[in-house]
Parts: C-alpha cells; structure tokens; sequence
C-alpha cells in the first residue's frame, strides 16, 4: 500500500507541538489565531514540527507559485496525476490510500480539497479502481465539526474505499482550534 497527500507546499500544520494538558500529557496544537500570526506572506514562517526543508526566499517562490491555484486547479491536477498512478497500481495490484488534509481548511489562503464527505465522493468519482482508496484519519477529518465521522467511517468502508485508518481523538476548543 501507498499513502499519499496533496497539500500546496504545507503539510499538517500546528501551532504548538508540546502543549501540556491540565492532567500532565502533552499534545499536538492547531490554534488559528497563532497559525496567521506565522503567516509567511506576512513575517517569518516558524511552524512546529514543519520540515524546514526549504529556505524563506524558496518558500516565497513556491507560495507565490500557488497564489493562483484554484480548488478546481487542484481536482484537475489530482485527476491528471489519479489517471497515471492508478492504471499502474492496478497492472501491480498496490493500493493507494490518499490523506486527507489536515487541518480540513484553506490555509495561508492555498486551497485545500481532501476535507469531507463531498470531496472524498468527488475524488473517487476521478477514476474508478477498487485500488484507489482513503487512508481514514480522524484527527484530520474530525478536526471539521461538520464531517460526521461514524457515518464516513461506514460509507466509505461499505465502498471497500478505506485502505487504512489512521485514528487518533481530538478536541476541539473553539472555531478552527484543534488540539
């Protein structure tokens, strides 16, 4: 099996890594506030736990390059590159699993489309093949109060769509504050 994401030029993204809990545990934070006051279009970027890969006026360039990416521009390359990697999953019997993206939301003003239910219909109805599938994470879908999981958890399975599940609990504390 194969796990991927599509996320324009960030990955997950947290606000603290180490937040300690009142009964002494720690956790990962998503608080939006904190997240927009590291926005790189507008100061330094210093995301916990980011991989640092790129130097800032690299980043610059590759924000830049995305500023005009639409969702529909991410469904089209999504499509075009679902086309090529499914028909050779399916000549070498792998099973890809796509991960949703975490948090569910726009960020830095880049579009984000693997969110909900809606989405995830709309990228199976890209190319059909019972090896292009779902890596099912509740933290990321969760993180959205609109997504129902239990009622995802079973539409999907019943499809023969989730490949793996990925399960881990979250909290949610306030509009857009996943910890």
């Amino acid at each position: 099996m194969f796990v991927t994401t599509l996320c324009p030029v960030f990955d997950w993204t947290r606000s603290h890594l180490e937040y300690q809990m009142p009964n002494g545990l720690t956790t990962l934070v998503y608080e939006d506030e904190t997240i927009q006051k590291m926005n790189p279009l507008v100061g330094d970027l210093e995301l916990p736990g980011w991989d640092v890969s790129y130097r800032k006026d690299e980043l610059k360039v590759l924000i830049d390059q995305y500023q005009g990416v639409s969702e529909e521009d991410l469904w089209h390359h999504l499509q075009y590159f679902l086309k090529q990697i499914i028909a050779t999953a399916d000549e070498v019997g792998v099973k890809m699993a796509i991960h949703p993206d975490d948090p569910p939301w726009s960020i830095f003003g880049l579009p984000r489309i693997i969110t909900n239910q809606a989405n995830l219909e709309r990228l199976f109805s890209l190319v059909d093949s019972s090896n292009h599938g779902l890596t099912f994470c509740t933290g990321s879908l969760g993180a959205d109060p609109d997504n129902n999981l239990p009622e995802m958890i079973r539409y999907f399975g019943k499809k023969g769509r989730t490949h793996f599940a990925y399960c881990r609990n979250i909290r949610i504390t306030g509009e857009t504050n996943v910890p």
